[in-house]
């Protein structure tokens, strides 16, 4: 399973236009999210991927510590979607929020 560390993940966001989805629950995104990122709660995005995702476009998958976003990545992997977790998750991001 690919997977990208937070430091990577920037570094990437400076140079290219990716595609963040933030897996954690509603309340949470509102609370803090990466910049760029929308919010696809792992409920919804596991359920129905069909609705949410293109298999054509990589897709970079973060929750709070990486554990779930691991688990969503392997799932989505097998189902064809081209999807990057992203390592510790949003924890470990030093770049400033949005709220």
């Amino acid at each position: 399973m690919k997977k990208i560390t937070v430091r990577e993940l920037y570094a990437l966001m400076q140079t290219n236009p990716i595609s963040i989805i933030d897996i954690r629950d509603q309340h949470k995104f509102i609370k803090g999210h990466i910049p760029t990122s929308i919010n696809i709660p792992y409920r919804y995005i596991i359920t129905n991927p069909s609705e949410y995702l293109n298999k054509n476009i990589t897709y970079f998958l973060v929750c709070d510590y990486g554990i779930t976003s691991d688990e969503a990545a392997h799932k989505l992997q097998n189902l064809g979607y081209n999807v990057v977790s992203v390592i510790k998750g949003i924890v470990r991001w030093p770049y400033g929020l949005i709220t």
